[in-house]
């Protein structure tokens, strides 16, 4: 269902960026976690329950913020 897959993005996810249940944090600060911790394998780990993974967007997205981190 819909809903067991995101609890297994969320239980990916919060391990990949080190969040725990009851963390809050900024956009800034996740972006951060996102730009320090994940890299494409671990994406493509994480999001392999995703059927929009095969879309591309995602992916996209994270290697414009990985790119962005590298320009700085």
């Amino acid at each position: 269902s819909s809903i067991s897959i995101v609890k297994q993005l969320d239980e990916n996810y919060s391990k990949i960026l080190n969040l725990y249940p009851g963390n809050i944090i900024s956009w800034q600060k996740a972006k951060e976690r996102i730009k320090s911790n994940m890299t494409l394998e671990k994406f493509d780990q994480a999001c392999s329950v995703c059927p929009w993974q095969k879309l591309g967007v995602c992916k996209k997205a994270l290697k414009n913020l990985l790119h962005e981190n590298n320009n700085k």
